[in-house]
């Protein structure tokens, strides 16, 4: 039986249509290798599945796609033990009538074959080649993560790949870009970036105009500040505490000005609380009441403190939402000082103008419900 020709039949059912030692030996390895290698990654996944302690609604379907997954990992290592064997029992028929130097050299070969390809693997791997061409194909959620990887790119290529992807218009990549802009003078990641900001996104806009403060870009980064407030007036405040931080009192007290002129009223409470810190005292009496017939309770409060008839009867008369719930604590605080008249008064012209929190504030506080209320208003539900 020795003698007879090696039998061909392992290295067909395998693909192996060559007779060369040494690609049987290097799927020999291969197999070897991932099924070692997928019998680890299989446990890795199944001891995360069970060990999961991740909270949420979704933790149980976290476990079980781990566990799962670690399962597939398992019945793949187990294909490639199949083959692994089947190669095995098949090597001293093929390896019939080779020299050891031959066995050695094909084993050796082989070897050297299966590390270069997990070399390669393991650069392309590093280098996130594959991403790489995603993110140059204008994929902008791949350049974002690129450009965020600091720990395999220089910030040069870090640079390029954020100008990549704000390119495309996709506004996180752009707000990423922002980190990267250096001073001296104007570059394609800050026309880049400033074009994304003139399509109307304040929060890019502002960080644009904090990051050119920063390298110095004095101008520009004011002109960004105004553009951030000019798109959205919630984002006034926000940039006048830019402006301030970078140097730019003046234009802070600017951008303040123009968000309080659009009603919004963290921008009248940095106004405020400017004139308190400068002593004005007429401008801080304008400003409490501005910002009280704006904002919330909370920005009433002093006034109410100082004189509660003179403040409510305007808040009172208000038709937001955010005055109308400060008149019910106008109406207690009128309880609690010995006014009941004004507490009904209030809450019952707002009830008849169809606030169902105020029809239930008299309820609740054993006042009379006005006969003039708005059929059909709905109370809201207590709070349990």
């Amino acid at each position: 039986m020795g003698s007879r020709p090696a039998p061909a039949w392992p290295a067909a059912a395998l693909g192996l249509t060559t007779r060369q030692l040494w690609a049987f030996a290097f799927a020999l390895l291969f197999w070897a290798a991932t099924a070692v290698g997928g019998a680890g990654l299989g446990a890795f996944l199944v001891w995360q599945g069970l060990t999961n302690e991740a909270g949420g609604d979704w933790s149980g379907f976290v476990s079980l796609l781990l566990a799962g997954s670690g399962l597939v990992a398992f019945a793949a290592a187990a294909l490639s033990v199949t083959l692994t064997a089947t190669l095995v029992l098949a090597w001293r028929p093929v390896t019939s009538g080779r020299s050891l130097r031959a066995k050695l050299a094909s084993l050796a070969l082989a070897g050297a074959g299966l590390a270069l390809i997990g070399g390669l693997g393991a650069l392309m791997w590093q280098r996130q080649l594959f991403a790489q061409d995603e993110c140059l194909g204008g994929h902008a959620q791949t350049c974002y993560r690129l450009a965020g990887d600091a720990a395999r790119f220089t910030e040069e290529q870090r640079r390029a790949f954020a100008l990549r992807g704000c390119r495309t218009g996709d506004r996180s990549t752009c707000r990423r870009a922002v980190d990267f802009l250096e001073a001296g003078g104007p570059s394609e990641l800050e026309q880049a970036t400033s074009a994304a900001c003139g399509a109307g996104d304040a929060d890019l806009c502002r960080r644009l105009g904090e990051r050119l403060l920063a390298i110095g870009d004095r101008q520009d980064g004011v002109r960004h500040l105004e553009r951030a407030c000019a798109a959205d007036a919630g984002w006034c405040e926000t940039a006048a505490r830019t402006a301030h931080e970078g140097g730019e009192s003046a234009v802070a007290r600017a951008l303040r000005q123009r968000g309080c002129a659009a009603t919004q009223a963290p921008a009248c409470r940095g106004l405020l609380a400017e004139a308190r810190a400068a002593n004005d005292a007429a401008e801080v009496a304008r400003l409490e009441v501005e910002t009280c017939l704006i904002g919330d309770v909370n920005d009433c409060r002093t006034l109410m403190r100082r004189d509660l008839a003179s403040i409510c009867n305007r808040v009172c008369a208000g038709a937001t939402e955010s005055l109308l719930h400060t008149c019910g604590y106008c109406a207690r605080d009128a309880l609690a000082a010995g006014a009941p008249a004004l507490a009904e008064a209030w809450l019952s012209a707002a009830c008849a103008r169809g606030h169902g929190w105020s029809c239930r504030d008299l309820q609740e506080l054993g006042l009379p419900r006005p006969s003039g209320a708005i059929a059909g208003v709905t109370e809201p539900p207590r709070e349990k």
